[in-house]
């Protein structure tokens, strides 16, 4: 059972690697070109690895690409902050107010039981803070332990509005 495992895997292992192989390295022109881009691209990672390794350890910690391929025992933590507010209804390319959205938009659930013919409540606006603290450990110059918590705080306005017509406002919530 063993064997039969470890040969399953050293054939699929096999096949995949002669197709690559075979792709990079083609017998019209075009393949040979396409194997020499390749190469110089690995060359052109070589470099930037090598330009990676030469900056001060730690790294400043709002630089996120820079530990794609980490140096061996490296390791870095840092938060990273977002902040984002809307306000206004848009509707394409214009600016809408709330009684038009209420008496001109359609529910898309409209036909189903207690359903209006146009929107009841409407966004006003929206407010959303996210921290993303994050660590970074690698192993080796190939594989890394990344943990990412995204925290988000979220808040929305909403304006309500009075039967299943009209634009009577009825209240906010927050």
């Amino acid at each position: 059972m063993r064997y039969s495992a470890a040969l399953l895997t050293a054939g699929l292992a096999l096949s995949c690697g002669l197709v690559t192989q075979a792709q990079a390295a083609g017998d019209d022109a075009t393949g040979r070109d396409t194997f020499a881009q390749r190469a110089a691209l690995s060359k052109r990672i070589k470099e930037l690895r090598e330009v990676r390794r030469q900056m001060p350890v730690p790294v400043p910690s709002g630089l996120f690409g820079i530990f794609m391929f980490p140096k061996e025992g490296q390791g870095a933590f840092g938060i990273n902050y977002q902040h984002h507010e809307y306000s206004g209804l848009i509707m394409g390319d214009d600016s809408v107010s709330a009684k038009t959205v209420v008496t001109t938009v359609p529910n898309r659930f409209f036909g189903d039981p207690m359903q209006p013919p146009t929107l009841r409540i409407v966004p006003r606006e929206a407010k959303a803070d996210v921290i993303f603290p994050f660590v970074n450990y690698a192993l080796n110059d190939r594989f890394a332990f990344v943990g990412l918590v995204p925290l988000i705080r979220k808040e929305t306005v909403l304006e309500t509005y009075e039967g299943p017509a009209g634009s009577t406002l009825r209240g906010t919530t927050k």
